[in-house]
């Protein structure tokens, strides 16, 4: 069928909401008429009611790059800045549009609505009378997933190891509950996150997690861990800055092992051509139960970064930073603090309306303070860590997933070294 039938039709299953079907039908053209207004604004409006807002920025920034005064494409770029949660590029739009008679009046009071859930709307605005109820978002997800894992215990795979210390005993056998182990793997995750508006330019922000993996006859090696964080979030111009309190607790097997209370502060800056950057800091009070000796202060500063891209007329993401930091130990114990430095490197590409790649690399290495008392050398670990996976969108806030995961930890004392792969198939799904 011809792009304009299949336009025609788009719009009656937008009309009959129906959204996805809408997108699948659009999608064999999209190559060869992105850049047309028309085709451009159409699967826009797709792409935001199936929820991939970021898609539907390009889109409809291809549409008012060609025709600037385009008041429908307007008002939905931002819908589409107000569900990515970027305030200063919502409000120029939304006051733009907000006198626009071209514009329905009841499409505008909706996005006003959809705009004052950021934060409150000046009262000097023509649309002022219709203020916002709901000053508080919610927003969810849950994700199960199965799989198999060939080292759960992160150990070693060596049988033995050479003590200087015990150097006259010969080699020290390491018993098979300290080396590597292999399972059938299950988990269940889930966050919940808030955001309560004080105003336009100020909002409260809170959250919990829990992380719980199960491992077929390797209990030991069960981890359960529960996270939390609550702080404030300012916007100045394009620029978000926030500063959060948060606090963990993890559990091995039956075992409580760490505590970790501490604050981070971050800054996100916008900049053209799809980019922008994101410079932080975190400290963090990492104490270890019934093994206080071990107890460290972590303090690391580092930037990320995004920039979008198009590959085949396809939109995707590429992300990255860099960090350094360092973990103090107690005195006497200065073995167990360290410095390290890490990179991070990956991208997400949409490459089907319903099919995502992503694709990640983290390599971190650690210089330990001191010699540890039973290998007479400094502990120094390379490690990198990829997982590559692929996501499929089923609809209704519901997705399926598949992963796998290395991880490949190089150490000059052998008990420090291992190597790790995962394999998931999960589902998950978002509440908003």
């Amino acid at each position: 069928q011809s792009v304009d039938a299949a336009m025609i039709k788009a719009q009656a299953l937008l009309d009959q909401r129906q959204p996805e079907a809408a997108l699948a039908l659009l999608g064999p053209f999209e190559r060869a008429h992105t850049g047309q207004p028309a085709f451009d604004y159409l699967i826009g409006l797709c792409y935001l009611d199936t929820n991939q807002p970021t898609r539907a920025v390009f889109a409809l920034e291809r549409v008012l790059a060609i025709e600037p005064d385009h008041p429908q494409a307007k008002a939905e770029l931002a819908r589409a800045h107000i569900m990515l949660g970027e305030i200063h590029a919502a409000a120029e739009l939304v006051e733009k549009v907000a006198n626009d008679d071209r514009v329905p009046a009841e499409a505008r009071r909706t996005l006003w609505a959809l705009y004052a859930d950021l934060g409150k709307p000046d009262a000097r605005s023509p649309l002022a009378e219709m203020s916002y109820a709901n000053r508080l978002r919610l927003f969810a997800r849950l994700n199960v997933a199965g799989g198999y894992d060939t080292n759960v215990s992160a150990a070693t795979s060596l049988t033995s190891l050479q003590l200087p210390s015990l150097e006259a005993l010969g080699s020290a056998v390491i018993p098979d509950s300290a080396r590597a182990r292999s399972a059938a793997t299950a988990l269940i995750s889930g966050t919940a996150n808030g955001v309560y508006a004080l105003d336009r330019n100020w909002a409260l922000v809170s959250g919990v997690g829990f992380d719980r993996h199960a491992n077929q006859n390797a209990s030991a090696y069960d981890l359960i861990s529960l996270d939390g964080h609550a702080g404030i979030v300012a916007t100045d111009g394009p620029r978000t800055v926030s500063f959060r309190l948060a606090a963990q607790d993890a559990q091995l097997g039956e075992r409580r092992i760490r505590q970790a209370l501490g604050g981070t502060g971050d800054i996100q800056i916008p900049l053209p051509d799809r980019w922008s950057i994101n410079p932080y800091v975190q400290i963090f009070q990492l104490n270890y139960a019934r093994e206080s000796e071990r107890n460290t202060r972590r303090s690391l500063i580092g930037a990320a970064s995004v920039k979008g891209y198009s590959l085949f007329d396809r939109d995707g993401t590429w992300f990255g930073g860099l960090y350094a930091g360092v973990e103090q130990a107690r005195q006497g114990f200065s073995f167990y603090g360290q410095q390290f430095q890490g990179l991070r490197l990956g991208t997400e590409y949409r490459f089907a309306p319903s099919w995502t790649l992503g694709a990640q690399t983290d390599i971190e290495q650690r210089r330990y303070g001191a010699q540890e008392p039973l290998f007479a050398r400094k502990r120094f670990d390379h490690e990198v860590d990829a997982k590559i996976g692929l996501v499929y969108d089923l609809g209704n806030h519901w997705s399926s997933s598949v992963d796998v995961i290395t991880t490949r930890a190089q150490s000059n004392i052998g008990i420090y070294d291992y190597s790790r792969v995962s394999a998931l198939l999960g589902i998950s799904r978002v509440f908003q």
